[in-house]
């Protein structure tokens, strides 16, 4: 080849090279545009393909967060018993105390709950039941005093789950449509032999799996420096030294910025959940046991979660004790504010570090995208995020 060839080749290349950024260009505006206007397929994907993946790996999964929440608390004991003569010579005897005494703690606290707080819960939840007709009366009559029907009526005639189930519930009204759905000529005995046995096996699957990851989590906690080890010198075999140490520390910071936003999370909630409890016992609440519960639950999702808790409980307190709404009111809201200006900031501390705005905006897209779950596991991932956006930043800069 001439040198007038390779010239002109060039040339070419170099009179290309404008064209092929552009038709590059724009297939990445196309795959763009393609992906925000199929968001919601995607994100259905993503949660299928999570879903099939921890279906799979169920027992280990929860083996797994079985370890993750009590290593902690197994090595504290373990260290305790070490300082006797008889476990330095015989290690591995510590360790197994220390996992029994542990999962002995967690057995009692579960049967307690289940002895004396789940029946309460539970006979509340009867009672708000059957008394969701006189609810409906309640609401209806503050409806009437207040002269709203007007605008209930044009709501519900322009709400999308009306025009959509109104030909199906039009010729009949709810009751005689749960009639139909609960009525005994659609129940034979095939029906009912078929459900039983499905809902045995359904159990028994469920049970087989909760004794599977207890087994997987003990198996951990007995041999997890020796397993630690292990996984410490393969990953070391396959990357490089520079890199393990920047994925250690990253790893590092995960593990430290999600137990303890977690555990303090924990402690927080019970710390309101017991407060509002003795509050509620004290001025004789009915469904103190259900209100206290779901301000626990709710209290762990960060900064709705207190709210919603707080204004279902007195809702219920409205519904059943109207005079005592005032003072549940104040109660859940003192409790609040002894979270957040008392109890929060000594056992949280400073490890989230997340404005306001910014714990709302995790919050709504992690319950978005994954639901329930993503609603508590946003705010911690959105602050180990702003950690490596920050130090990329600092890389950047300097």
């Amino acid at each position: 080849m001439t040198l007038g060839d390779k010239l002109n080749k060039l040339k070419i290349r170099a009179e290309l090279k404008p064209y092929l950024y552009l038709g590059l260009t724009l297939c990445m505006v196309l795959l763009f545009y393609k992906v925000v206007t199929n968001i919601g397929v995607l994100m259905d994907s993503i949660r299928e393909g999570i879903s099939f993946v921890v279906g799979i790996f169920k027992p280990l999964f929860w083996g797994l967060i079985l370890f993750y929440f009590l290593i902690r608390p197994v090595k504290f004991l373990d260290k305790k018993f070490l300082r006797i003569g008889f476990f330095r010579k015989h290690v591995k005897y510590s360790r197994i105390i220390s996992i029994l005494l542990i999962y002995f703690c967690l057995f009692f606290l579960v049967y307690l709950v289940l002895l004396f707080i789940l029946p309460q819960i539970w006979q509340s939840i009867r009672i708000i039941i059957s008394g969701i007709p006189s609810y409906i009366r309640k609401v209806e009559d503050i409806i009437t005093k207040l002269h709203l029907e007007q605008y209930i009526n044009y709501f519900v005639e322009n709400s999308s789950v009306t025009k959509s189930s109104q030909g199906a519930a039009s010729s009949q009204g709810i009751g005689d449509l749960l009639s139909t759905l609960l009525g005994e000529e659609n129940l034979t005995i095939q029906d009912t032999l078929t459900y039983l046995i499905e809902s045995v096996i359904g159990v028994g699957n469920k049970l087989f799996r909760l004794i599977l990851s207890l087994f997987l989590s003990i198996y951990l906690l007995l041999d997890s420096e020796v397993l630690g080890r292990q996984i410490i010198s393969a990953v070391k075999s396959i990357i490089s030294k520079e890199t393990y140490r920047k994925w250690t520390k990253t790893l590092g910071l995960m593990d430290e910025t999600f137990y303890k936003f977690f555990i303090g999370k924990i402690y927080c909630s019970i710390f309101v959940a017991s407060f509002v409890f003795v509050g509620l016992i004290l001025l004789k609440v009915p469904h103190s046991s259900l209100i206290s519960l779901i301000i626990l639950v709710l209290n762990i999702i960060p900064y709705f979660g207190p709210i919603v808790g707080g204004a279902i409980g007195v809702l219920i307190t409205l519904f059943n004790s109207p005079n005592k709404v005032v003072w549940v009111l104040g109660l859940v809201i003192l409790a609040g504010q002894l979270e957040d200006n008392l109890l929060g900031p000594k056992v949280l501390g400073n490890q989230i570090g997340l404005k306001p705005f910014w714990i709302m905006i995790s919050v709504i897209i992690g319950g978005e995208i994954f639901g329930i779950g993503g609603m508590f596991l946003a705010v911690p991932t959105f602050a180990i995020l702003k950690v490596f956006i920050v130090e990329w930043m600092t890389k950047r800069n300097a």
